[in-house]
């Protein structure tokens, strides 16, 4: 073979790569893992010749049973597609895989089939971890649990984290850029609170907060066994 032949060969294949790295991306990704639910977003974007559509899939892990997450009511959804998701009513403690599939012909076939571009597996166990992707509310009267928080949640501008009835949450600490709710019944002494936006605390008990210098102007009414911190970098 030719030495300019091998070359422009070379050059051809990299383009392929290349357009195919442009064109066809797929993500899924966990935002937020709570006890009994998650809060994700996810995006495909495609030209393959024969893709039809994609679909956003939830497989229980113990027993192989499939959900369709996304979009309500259709078979599919376009091959442009993205979205955020909050995926509730989970089995405690269980363990989930997130398929992200392209529903396809194959030429002069009328079947449909289908291929997984993206997988995305976790694990429920009584805890809270991530960014909240939709406002969130957490009643251990109601879970039977204490909820754990292993590497942290973070509460986003726009976004509120309610700790109602006589939740414990125990573990690391709680950023909170958008607001957070706190019941009077509530314990928080087992973690920081790390307050960046101002609030207004009608009565909060067994809490240990840290306010940054974008909370100024935050109050608390009244309450009992609270530590205050500067801020915690």
């Amino acid at each position: 073979m030719r030495l300019s032949n091998f070359i422009a060969k070379v050059i051809l294949i990299s383009a392929m790569l290349l357009f195919s790295a442009t064109f066809a991306r797929s993500e899924i990704n966990i935002s937020y893992i709570g006890p009994s639910e998650t809060h994700l977003n996810y995006s495909y974007n495609a030209t393959e010749e024969g893709d039809l559509g994609v679909k956003l899939m939830a497989i229980k892990t113990s027993d192989e049973s499939e959900t369709k997450l996304d979009p309500e009511g259709a078979p599919y959804g376009p091959l442009t597609f993205s979205g955020v998701l909050r995926h509730g009513d989970l089995e405690r403690n269980a363990k989930y895989c997130y398929e992200l599939r392209v529903v396809y012909r194959l030429p002069g076939d009328s079947t449909e089939l289908e291929r997984v571009v993206e997988t995305k597996s976790m694990s429920l166990n009584d805890s809270m971890d991530g960014t909240l992707l939709f406002d969130e509310a957490i009643n251990a009267d109601t879970l039977g649990i204490a909820p754990l928080i292993s590497n942290g949640v973070t509460v986003p501008d726009g976004k509120t984290l309610a700790l109602e009835g006589q939740t414990t949450v125990t573990g690391s600490s709680i950023t909170v850029e958008g607001q957070i709710a706190l019941s009077a019944q509530c314990n928080t002494e087992g973690i920081w609170l790390n307050i960046k936006a101002p609030h207004s605390f009608p009565k909060i008990n067994k809490a240990k907060l840290s306010f940054d210098t974008a909370a100024d102007g935050s109050s608390i009414a009244s309450g009992s066994d609270i530590t205050i911190s500067p801020h915690r970098r």
